[in-house]
């Protein structure tokens, strides 16, 4: 008994040491090895992998397809997409980085006696002994990757490609590094790269399918189409999964579509059909194949039937908006454009929840009205379509601009007719004018008596369908209406039918939110006490009208200059935002027909005589150019037409009344007036036209009034300030003017010399020549902290190094501390490869708590700087300079 009870815990001792040995990474046996592959690849990569599998399937679970555009080949690029998986792949990452720490054996095995196979000498040679840690560190970087944090995953890529170049995982990091390069629109390596992979003849023909699909995305997001298809293609002959197949499918139908080859694209739609897609892209393939139809080849009206019959299909009564789209589509191709435009309304209409649908509706709809130059509608509709337009939709900032245009050009024209007709109003006798009045109040009257009568019906209506569909539903769930799924519903359906989609904010039933914060601002004018609170007047009364019509000569000189104002900016408008040169000259010609002697007749008439110059009339262009010359000799319009070099002579003329500029302003903070007078009296005579006449005026008002006496000052900045009053140098000559008013010499002189306006003006001047911008370059990042007791610089460069080990333990930063000048410490990071790399480390860094706690925002600055730039800043020495710099380009 005792005999096999030793026996039995002789046994078990020797497992347990047998286990404990082969739990060390110290050692390279067998049996450590393969203890640690079991254990990694069961215990730990299989538990991340799941988590990495949950987290992409979650993804794409979440993301919803914009049929209304091309689809991208891949759906992680969307944000808040990204986010939503953030919690499975943060597992993903410890548990990968669980499986590196505790399973990696670099340890090399003991090396045999006696002659070596090729076999053991490449084992031998190798620098990891656990299968699975290569796998491990592409698991965590595609995490990473899913989670956006591009530098990291790049890091795990990169660190793949170098550490395992022999191995076959080198491939898959590659391309998984492409893809990071094509997230952070670094195109050119991206197609470096790719192009290297694919001359590799080893690749293994596995990846080609991926290969190509990312080739695909790369030419998508160029806008080179031609080669997209190409790439497609192979991408779908070499794709083994359904649902991907399907997709690229959808993609290359999309793009045939684009690039007008109806029938290639058709023919896709309908092999998407037939493959069983979901519901959202076997309905859009459809819609899709029927805006194909090619109106020469054949008859529309079986197609118009189909979609009709789509219509009245209830599964399709979400999606009624893109059918009726489909067929204003058809209509428009057809060249029937009354009948698309009514479609394209209806689209509209039944657009409810689908933004992307109802802006796309309203574009088309907006480009009609502006292809036949009739502008308010056009207006209406683009500003309609701006509304719901997502900001990532092509073209979108021509689409913005164009609806910006139109507003500024809708908005003078209101101003004209209105204008107008008060002027119509106010000239009236009295007796005629309050009967127009009256009128106009009994209309209204009319009209909100109609409105009223209306919604009574309607909400009558209401209540008797609320009641039926209620006593329906509360016979059969019991439900209170706001518990009820089913009548919610129906409320925010009808809600959105009336009104839209609305923002949840104050004022939500009005469109034009500034008429309600100019109601605001008139009604909390002056004193706030309810005895001077003045009662909106109504509509309906005569004070309503009054108030607003020109009865006075001043009030009717106001009302022309408005006009004016408004006839000479749709001239512009018209001309430079809309190039639509008929209607321009109609605006300056009314303009100068209206009033022969208004402020504009000279910009005017230099327009006219180059739009006539532009439509090739002749007669008009010469009888303009003579105008000019006539009436206005002096003029600088005159001079361009007499000289054809006048406009670079002028430009050569500026740049050198800068460069005299910045040594002038030099010369001011040293208090060297004599020569700070002398050449501002030579840019004066030489360089009459230049932009900065107005700074080198007051440079010299200032030195001329400091050379000599107090007085002398106040009267040429009193001048100054006459002669240009819109100019900026106003501000700081009326702070001086205010400092010599209180008798401060000494505050005078510092106010000069550290006026921030021109300490502005010089630093846009000379960054360009000090600081250059290279976005590839190597880059630091800075933390400027100020040198004082309260502020303690290496317990922060500590902080900053545990950031490192914590957020970046692979890639070994190097965090030093040293002295700017007297005034500042620098903290410094070293170093990126370039700028994304740069700014990715600046945006993870630049709020953290640890850091900065115990920092006020106030008393640090932090940028990332490229080393040439670095070493500049070192030689000039000026933080706020640089910060401006790094605003402007790395920011902005």
């Amino acid at each position: 008994m005792n005999k096999a009870f030793l026996k039995y815990i002789s046994y078990l001792l020797f497992i347990s040491l047998a286990i404990l040995f082969a739990c060390t990474t110290e050692k390279n046996t067998f049996v450590t090895r393969t203890y640690h592959n079991v254990t990694a690849k069961y215990n730990v990569y299989f538990n991340g992998n799941e988590s990495f599998k949950k987290g992409t399937q979650k993804l794409y679970d979440s993301y919803k397809d914009n049929y209304s555009r091309i689809l991208p080949v891949f759906t992680y690029s969307d944000e808040a997409a990204a986010k939503s998986v953030t919690q499975e792949m943060d597992k993903t990452i410890k548990k990968a980085s669980k499986l590196i720490k505790y399973h990696s054996i670099k340890v090399k095995p003991k090396q045999p006696s006696g002659r070596i196979s090729k076999r053991k000498k490449e084992f031998l040679a190798k620098t990891e002994y656990c299968k699975w840690v290569d796998d491990a560190y592409l698991l965590m970087g595609k995490a990473h990757f899913y989670k956006h944090d591009y530098f990291q995953a790049r890091i795990n890529f990169e660190y793949i490609i170098v550490q395992y170049k022999n191995e076959e995982i080198r491939y898959y990091a590659t391309l998984w590094l492409v893809r990071t390069m094509l997230e952070t629109n670094q195109f050119n390596k991206a197609k470096e790269t790719l192009d290297l992979l694919d001359a590799d003849k080893k690749l293994p023909r596995k990846i080609k399918g991926e290969m190509a699909s990312i080739y695909a995305d790369y030419y998508l997001k160029q806008k080179n189409y031609e080669e997209a298809t190409t790439e497609l293609r192979k991408a779908i002959d070499k794709t083994g999964k359904k649902r991907l197949r399907t997709r690229y499918k959808f993609i290359l139908a999309q793009i045939y579509q684009k690039l007008g080859e109806y029938k290639n694209a058709s023919n896709l739609y309908a092999q998407v059909i037939k493959m069983n897609p979901p519901y959202d892209m076997a309905f859009n393939a459809k819609i899709n194949r029927a805006t194909c139809f090619d109106v020469e080849s054949g008859d529309s009206r079986e197609i118009k039937k189909q979609l009709e019959k789509m219509l009245k299909d209830g599964k399709n009564k979400d999606y009624q908006d893109q059918i009726y789209y489909a067929i204003a589509n058809i209509y428009f191709k057809e060249n029937s454009i009354d009948e698309a435009l009514k479609n394209y309304k209806l689209s509209v209409l039944k657009s409810i929840s689908n933004n992307d649908q109802k802006s796309v509706s309203y574009l088309a709809i907006a480009d009609i009205y502006f292809s036949k130059l009739d502008y308010r509608p056009s207006q209406a509709y683009y500003d309609s379509c701006v509304a719901f337009l997502d900001r990532k939709y092509p073209d979108y900032d021509k689409i913005f601009l164009k609806t910006a245009n139109l507003n500024e050009l809708i908005e003078n024209l209101n101003i004209v007719d209105r204008e107008d007709s008060l002027q119509k109003v106010a000239k009236m006798p009295e007796k005629e004018r309050f009967r127009f009045i009256d009128n106009l109040i009994e209309k209204v009257k009319e009209e909100e008596a109609k409105k009223k009568e209306e919604e009574r019906q309607r909400q009558l209506n209401m209540m008797f369908d609320a009641k039926n569909q209620g006593n329906t539903q509360q016979s059969s769930s019991g439900k209170w209406y706001f518990y009820n799924p089913s009548t919610l519903s129906s409320g925010f359906a009808e809600f959105a039918r009336k009104w839209g989609n609305r923002k949840i904010e104050d004022n939500w039933r009005r469109k034009n939110k500034t008429v309600v914060l100019s109601d605001d601002l008139d009604n909390n004018s002056g004193n706030s006490t309810d005895s001077t609170k003045t009662k909106p007047l109504s509509n309906k009364t005569r004070e309503y009208y009054l108030r607003n019509l020109p009865i006075t000569d001043s009030l009717m000189t106001r009302s022309h200059q408005k006009i004016k104002d408004a006839l000479y900016k749709l001239g512009r408008t018209y001309k430079d935002k809309l190039q639509d040169y008929p209607k321009s000259i109609g605006s300056y010609e009314n303009l100068n027909k209206r009033y022969p002697k208004n402020e504009y007749l000279l910009t005017a008439c230099y327009e006219l005589f180059l739009l006539n110059k532009l439509i090739k009339n002749q007669s008009q262009t010469d009888a303009y150019k003579n105008q000019i010359l006539s009436n206005f000799p002096d003029s600088k319009y005159a001079k361009i037409l007499q000289n054809p070099n006048y406009l670079d002579e002028l430009m050569t003329n500026s740049k050198l009344a800068e460069e005299i500029y910045v040594k002038t302003f030099d010369l001011f903070k040293k208090g060297n007036y004599p020569e700070v007078i002398k050449n501002c009296e030579t840019v004066e005579n030489s360089y009459p036209e230049n932009r900065l006449v107005p700074q080198f005026a007051y440079m010299k008002a200032v030195s001329y009034g400091k050379s000599t006496s107090n007085d002398n000052l106040k009267n040429e900045l009193n001048a100054l300030i006459k002669k240009y009053p819109n100019s900026e140098i106003v501000v700081p000559a009326q702070d001086i003017l205010t400092y010599l008013q209180k008798g401060s010499l000494s505050d005078i002189k510092q106010k000069i010399a550290n006026d921030k306006f021109y300490t502005d003006t010089i630093n846009t001047v000379s960054e360009v020549s000090l600081y250059s911008y290279a976005e590839n370059a190597p880059h630091y990042y800075v933390l400027i902290l100020p040198n004082t007791k309260a502020i303690d610089a290496n317990r922060i460069s500590f902080d900053v190094s545990n950031f490192n080990i914590d957020n970046y333990g692979m890639a070994n930063y190097n965090v030093s501390a040293i002295m700017l000048n007297k005034e500042f410490h620098i903290i410094s990071v070293k170093s990126f490869a370039n700028k994304i790399q740069g700014m990715s480390y600046y945006n993870s860094i630049k709020n953290n708590p640890e850091i900065f706690k115990d920092i006020a925002p106030n008393d640090y600055r932090q940028f990332i700087i490229s080393a040439d730039n670095f070493a500049a800043l070192f030689k000039d020495q000026d933080v706020g300079k640089y910060v401006l710099f790094f605003t402007k380009k790395y920011l902005e």
